[in-house]
């Protein structure tokens, strides 16, 4: 019952839906963020093949751990992944991996202008990669921006929201996003590389790399954060993403 349809009888295998007008992310990675819940993985990447312009050879996972669970789940989807050991717990940990994961990035994708980055438990809208066709060229030619995010941290309920508008501003990456390569290079030359380092990776960078570059952002979501984790309990879930409108 975890993995939710997919043990279901009636299940079918996904397709994706080609998209035209895409082409820039032919030149874009998909970077997914995964451990060991993989029920939420399957709700990422079923938003990801139900979302047009979905390259699935794009792909690349990056698990933390050897969860068997995940590994199967990913060999299913004959997705490439890679397995990285976890060093150290809570958010020490979760600040090693993301460096790890950023530092994998520059190795297997060196020509690369920019990466789009989605954890495990984030769902996107149907138009998420039609929304990143169309931002990421921005990005890359702007350089004033440091990122292009498909979450919308105004998408509140009872909020009078465009959909065909986007902002900018100095914000956090949020849950689903495009990062310059060139920024994640600056990072990974100031990463602390011990376990003291007690800090969200995302609010580092925001604090100490990007200083005053800013990023693209749309007012109505294009993502949504759905899971529990360390810096995620249940009662902000519901108070905070589970209730913030999505395209």
């Amino acid at each position: 019952d975890v993995m939710g349809d997919f043990c279901a009888p009636a299940w079918k295998p996904f397709q994706s839906i080609s998209l035209a007008g895409t082409d820039i992310l032919e030149q874009v990675p998909i970077i997914v963020t995964a451990g060991q819940r993989p029920h939420y993985l399957y709700e990422t990447i079923k938003s990801m093949f139900a979302a047009p312009g979905f390259h699935t050879h794009k792909v690349h996972v990056f698990v933390g751990n050897n969860s068997s669970s995940t590994l199967s789940l990913l060999d299913f989807f004959r997705f490439n992944y890679t397995v990285i050991q976890h060093e150290g717990t809570g958010n020490a940990m979760l600040f090693q991996y993301y460096r790890k994961v950023f530092t994998f990035i520059t190795h297997f994708f060196p020509d690369a202008k920019a990466a789009i980055v989605l954890d495990e438990d984030v769902a996107l809208s149907p138009d998420f990669f039609s929304y990143m066709s169309q931002v990421i060229p921005v990005l890359l030619q702007d350089t004033t921006l440091y990122c292009a995010t498909a979450f919308g941290p105004y998408s509140k309920p009872g909020l009078n929201l465009q959909r065909d508008k986007v902002r900018r501003g100095e914000t956090q990456v949020g849950w689903g996003y495009a990062i310059k390569m060139s920024t994640i290079k600056k990072a990974l030359g100031m990463w602390p590389v011990t376990l003291s380092a007690v800090v969200v990776y995302d609010a580092w960078l925001y604090e100490y790399v990007v200083e005053d570059m800013e990023c693209i952002f749309p007012e109505l979501s294009r993502s949504k954060h759905f899971g529990i984790g360390i810096n995620a309990l249940g009662i902000e879930l519901e108070h905070q993403f589970l209730v913030m409108q999505m395209e």
